[in-house]
């Protein structure tokens, strides 16, 4: 699961010192920015700090993976891993896609698990060989 409240942007002590320069009166500036998707950010951060590098301004994300969920669903098999590293794929694509437009939806994550299953399934000969994986490509699509 992806929850938005969770993201928070990594500001840089000193772009830290200079917005508390320009908001003196403002005790909750900075929770303000460091929730903002990172376009608003850079935007917003440009506006008052023309020299702020905007690389140096880092993104710590959360998601939850209900591991558990998918042990119990297929077992301790590779189904079970390639269904938890499509979970992962699908919610960091919410990540993905908050960051960059401020929202989300279905449409992307879905995508990207199809493409992750689709890489797998083409690549399965060479995974199931390398990771000793017995049997076939363990979903249909």
């Amino acid at each position: 699961m992806f929850i938005s409240q969770e993201n928070q942007n990594i500001i840089p002590q000193d772009i830290i010192a200079k917005l508390k320069i320009i908001f003196p009166n403002d005790p909750n500036y900075l929770d303000r920015y460091k929730k903002l998707p990172r376009e608003k950010i850079f935007e917003l951060i440009g506006q008052y700090i023309s020299d702020a590098d905007k690389k140096r301004i880092l993104e710590s994300t959360v998601i939850h993976v209900n591991i558990q969920k998918h042990i119990q669903a297929y077992g301790d098999s590779p189904a079970a891993i390639i269904e938890t590293a499509s979970t992962i794929l699908h919610e960091a694509k919410h990540v993905q896609e908050f960051n960059d437009l401020g929202k989300t939806s279905e449409v992307g994550p879905i995508v990207t698990e199809k493409t992750f299953k689709n890489w797998v399934k083409a690549n399965w000969n060479r995974l199931s060989k390398q990771f000793n994986f017995a049997g076939d490509y363990p979903f249909r699509n």
